[in-house]
């Protein structure tokens, strides 16, 4: 009986001996025992190489990009699923993979030589970093973003009503993900030029459709308080010539509820997308700029929005305690053959702690209506008439007040401004062209507020031919429109604000006057 040793013998020598029966199957057996060694080395190596773990191995990484990824709903949301660095850096398929990897060998060098090794270093090349990424995925079509989300499984309908919108546009389009989330996972740069905003790149869109178009106001509650014309208990009395205006039976005028939110320190330019406020980016600068409103996008969400700056989680570097990041409004709005009468009624919200800025009026709601000929004001408002250099913004002129960007009152451009104060219960006809005059319009304007229990109610009666400083009211019109209340004694920028809405006077618009 041979022994063990021998008979392994004997078979080296049979797979090793110059045979061609036996020289073929020993070297494709060796080449595949070899293959799957290396192969298995090699994914394992790779697979090693995408994991979070080796990507945040070095404190370049970890300090800086990993810190900022950290903080975004791809490191931590509801459901848990959670994108790792490979997820949005390195493409699934073999071969684009192969050739990330590669691309990603500068790194590496970077890492040798220590170009980004401390803060500042990495700050100073951030720019040249991202726009690396930036050009790789908008050359792969966001290949790594689709990995996840396409859009053609999007349930647009369980989206808001923002998202939707944008992703709709995407899809008929043609635009591509990085266009509009490029701050996604990481701070965009400081230093970013005009032409690093990648929806510059995006193919104009078709002109949004008007706000005219969306008809008479919705069904709202209908209050049944007292006459526009009844004055405040203490209040001082009705000027003589109001009891000659017919008065309007308000059971019978359709209320349109508009939720007013905190503004913060947003500004026309963070709307428009031209001025970062410190990292905050308005993502619907370029859609706001092609014609969409702030109303289209933002109408279902005023109070989440309200509630993130109301808190200091965005726009807004000094937050009041106790201060509500909305307030629902019922607004009604009515004709005679002379006047517009607006009504205006909510439940005011708890005082915020803090100084009062306005000692005199507890409370103060003012509107602005605009005949088309101040830019913007049809997407956004009232909202034109605050910039980054108004009293109240973060480095600004404190005695610069709301103006319109060329503004001139001979030449029409201005906003007609109408306030309401509860300290002397009346009204107060003015205008915002250069600058912000509140006193001086010759317009019939009589405003009154009734307060019962915790709700307000104030109703305006005002001139619909105007006079000088007034935009002249014409049947079957429509205006741009916004309003403001002052709640808690306050001041400047620290009201609840609405989004742009129009007002037609006896035509369908967002809020229309008709005749009773």
């Amino acid at each position: 009986m041979s022994s063990p040793d021998s008979s392994r013998g004997a078979l080296w020598r049979r797979l090793t001996r110059p045979s061609a029966e036996y020289s073929a199957g020993a070297l494709l057996a060796i080449g595949i025992i070899a293959g799957v060694i290396f192969w298995g080395g090699f994914n394992t190596a790779m697979e090693w190489t995408n994991s979070e773990k080796f990507c945040i191995s070095c404190h370049e990484m970890y300090d800086n990009v990993y810190v900022e990824y950290q903080e975004t709903i791809h490191f931590n949301n509801r459901t848990g699923v959670r994108a790792t660095c490979a997820d949005c850096h390195v493409p699934r398929e073999w071969g684009p993979k192969m050739v990330r990897k590669v691309q990603a060998s500068r790194e590496l060098w970077g890492k040798l030589t220590g170009s980004i090794d401390t803060r500042e270093k990495f700050e100073d090349k951030r720019l040249t970093l991202a726009r690396r990424e930036w050009k790789r995925m908008l050359a792969n079509d966001s290949l790594e973003c689709r990995n996840c989300h396409g859009l053609e499984s999007m349930d647009m309908a369980k989206q808001a009503t923002r998202s939707s919108r944008q992703h709709q546009r995407a899809r008929d389009e043609g635009i591509t993900c990085i266009v509009c989330h490029q701050g996604i996972a990481h701070h965009l740069p400081d230093d970013m030029a005009d032409e690093d905003y990648l929806d510059t790149l995006r193919p104009a869109p078709t002109a949004a459709k008007a706000q005219a178009d969306a008809g008479s106001t919705t069904v709202g509650t209908i209050l049944d308080t007292a006459s526009p014309t009844a004055a405040a208990p203490g209040a001082a009395p009705v000027p003589a010539q109001a009891a000659q205006v017919p008065t309007i039976d308000w059971s019978q005028v359709q209320a349109l509820e508009v939720v007013l939110l905190y503004p913060g320190i947003a500004h026309t330019e963070w709307i428009t997308g031209d001025l970062r406020i410190g990292r905050d980016r308005h993502g619907g600068g370029w859609a706001f700029k092609n014609g969409e409103t702030c109303y289209a996008c933002h109408v279902d969400e005023t109070e989440r929005m309200g509630g993130r700056i109301v808190t200091g989680a965005k726009l807004e570097p000094t937050p009041i305690p106790g201060k509500v990041p909305a307030v629902p409004v019922q607004v009604q709005a009515a004709l005679d053959d002379e006047h517009l009468h607006l009504r205006f009624s909510w439940t005011q919200p708890p005082a915020a702690e803090g100084e009062k800025m306005d000692v005199d009026n507890p409370v103060k709601l003012a509107f602005m209506l605009d005949a088309g000929k101040v830019e913007g004001a049809e997407r956004n408002g009232c909202w034109a008439s605050c910039h980054a250099d108004s009293r109240g913004m973060p480095g600004a002129d404190e005695e610069r007040t709301k103006y319109v960007k060329g503004g001139s009152l001979q030449g029409g451009v201005f906003y007609d401004l109408v306030q309401w104060r509860s300290g002397g219960n009346r009204g107060h006809d003015g205008h915002v062209a250069d600058t912000r005059v509140m006193e001086g319009g010759s317009a019939l304007v009589e405003a009154t507020g009734v307060r019962e229990g915790d709700t307000w109610t104030v109703a305006f009666i005002r001139r619909l031919a105007g006079g000088d400083g007034d935009i002249r009211l014409v049947q079957g019109e429509t205006y741009n429109f916004g309003f403001a209340i002052h709640d808690g004694h306050t001041a400047g920028r620290f009201h609840h604000v609405s989004l742009g809405y129009t007002l037609g006077i006896d035509t369908g618009a967002l809020i229309t006057a008709r005749r009773q």
